[in-house]
């Protein structure tokens, strides 16, 4: 049985207004006015209702506390969070707008709820993606309720999205203290955030997995098994939080930044691929619908990673000029895993060998656009062919 723990809730209230930005695309413009908040369906246990109550009075003056003032002057902090907010912005919300625009628009009445669900480790790049969404979202408290709206746009074009932010950690149980200490940094950053807290254990989730997906033996730990297992509980998670009601979706948000999509790159060449499979790794995934029900059949949600653009070293300078505790997960040293010895090895081998840093990640980039264009390409022209074709019968690509 998988090990939950809620340390704070998170109410929703706001109300903003559908409107057209100038770009043509449908928005949410928020005219800040407080409606009645609905708690969500988890209650924090008994020995935490203290801790909640107090943490709602105190919620905006912790989280200034906590984050400074927003008006920080660094190059690292602005690099990071406005990256993370403009890829929330278009690789998600209105992405998702556009959609549901096109396909419930007599419906659209209230702006819909956005569920997001950060993967947290501990590591740095899970932490910088979790400071960069709470240093983009902004609560108040009104009649000892919070308010959470996601903050987006430009200078000039801004606009909020009505939120809730959930942390998922998943506790693998491989590292023995290390592991634990992982989990127990995770939950304190929550409870000083205020924001409810999801863990899950190794122990406690393998023996709800298939005996197809771990090689009939449920004991033995894998990496792609792992994977899996953490896959499957963010999306059950995530069809738990999004509201049945009013259009809600929700986001898996996991902290994949630059690097890691340029190790992918060079994996698959390693493996062996198709000119038109060279990405590295999409921002946003297919929807996928959230529940079982035909009730919440268009309830939607995504795997999005909002860090895609942002290189190791700018997480890390994030970090540290905003002196932000993260832990280090000592196995990323190792060379056991292939993914780990392409970074330790293969890959400062290529930047010295390619004239530096920003050559071979622009190399990798230039490969990755290329593949794309070919792919897209090839699609079109498959296509053309098929339409000049006389003959009745479908064919999808």
């Amino acid at each position: 049985m998988k090990t939950m723990r809620l340390v704070a809730v998170v109410p929703l209230v706001h109300r903003t207004f559908p409107v057209k930005s100038t770009g043509g695309a449908w928005i949410w413009r928020s005219h800040h006015v407080p409606i009645a908040c609905r708690r969500l369906a988890h209650r924090p246990s008994p020995r935490l209702h203290g801790v909640w109550s107090r943490g709602c009075k105190r919620t905006q003056s912790r989280i200034c506390s906590l984050h400074g003032d927003g008006d920080s002057s660094g190059s690292s902090m602005d690099e990071v969070v406005a990256s993370v907010r403009n890829s929330l912005r278009t690789n998600l919300v209105e992405h998702h707008l556009n959609l549901l625009h096109e396909t419930h628009e007599d419906e659209l009445r209230d702006p819909p709820v956005v569920v997001l669900l950060l993967a947290v480790s501990g590591g740095s790049d899970s932490i910088a993606l979790l400071h960069s969404v709470l240093r983009s979202v902004e609560s108040s408290v009104i009649d000892d309720e919070r308010t959470l709206c996601l903050k987006l746009g430009v200078v000039g074009d801004e606009y909020d999205v009505p939120c809730q932010v959930h942390v998922a950690h998943f506790n693998h149980e491989q590292r023995g203290e290390n592991s634990d200490g992982d989990e127990m940094l995770v939950e304190s950053l929550c409870r000083e955030s205020g924001l409810p807290f999801h863990c899950y254990r190794w122990s406690d989730g393998s023996t709800c997995l298939e005996s197809s997906e771990v090689n009939g033996n449920k004991d033995v730990f894998s990496q792609n098994t792992a994977r899996r297992w953490r896959r499957r509980e963010l999306k059950n998670l995530l069809s738990d939080l999004v509201p049945s009601k009013g259009h809600a979706f929700g986001a898996i948000l996991t902290a994949h930044h630059r690097d890691d999509a340029d190790e992918t790159i060079l994996l698959k060449l390693l493996r062996g691929s198709h000119l038109t499979n060279l990405a590295g790794m999409e921002a946003r995934s297919d929807p996928f619908e959230l529940g079982g029900s035909d009730q919440r059949s268009r309830m939607l949600g995504y795997f999005v990673k909002p860090c895609l653009e942002l290189r190791k070293t700018q997480i890390v300078d994030f970090l540290t000029s905003n002196s932000y505790e993260w832990r280090e997960d000592e196995s990323n040293s190792s060379n056991k895993y292939k993914r780990n010895k392409i970074r330790n090895e293969l890959m400062p081998l290529l930047s010295e060998i390619a004239g530096g840093d920003e050559a071979i990640h622009t190399r990798f980039r230039n490969l990755e656009q290329q593949s794309r264009e070919i792919g897209m390409d090839l699609a079109l022209r498959a296509q053309q062919h098929l339409d000049e074709m006389n003959c009745d019968s479908e064919f999808r690509l």
